[in-house]
């Protein structure tokens, strides 16, 4: 997620160029454009599986606390839509997108069947 006014033109230009494909194209999922606090941009197509285990840090909103998306219209657009097609693309053409997410699917559940088993013996 980032912040919309934190973008260049050219930027929010090529932003604009995906959000205005038509939905049946893959690209029209990467962004999607919402109000959080502020207008922000969420990178749909750097949806990446992760474990507690590898998150650094909370990033935490103005108020101290970690943000929770509560807005029923930015989640239906996001999850339903958005995200479950990104990820299902991603299951049918693998390493389809930069950031090799069934590259980190199976580094992840073949790193937990380790643990897993350590822990048995």
């Amino acid at each position: 997620m980032g912040n919309w006014d934190h973008r260049s033109d050219e930027a929010k230009e090529r932003i604009n160029k995906y959000l205005e494909l038509p939905e049946e194209k893959i690209a029209s999922c990467y962004y999607h454009v919402g109000r959080t606090t502020t207008k922000s941009i969420f990178f749909i197509s750097d949806v990446v599986p992760i474990s507690d285990k590898y998150i650094e840090r909370e990033y935490l909103g103005r108020d101290s606390k970690g943000y929770v998306i509560k807005n029923k219209k930015l989640l239906a657009e996001l999850e339903p839509r958005k995200v479950r097609r990104i990820v299902y693309y991603e299951d049918k053409n693998p390493n389809s997108f930069r950031q090799h997410i069934t590259d980190v699917k199976k580094y992840l559940i073949d790193e937990n069947e380790k643990e897993n088993a350590e822990k048995e013996v």
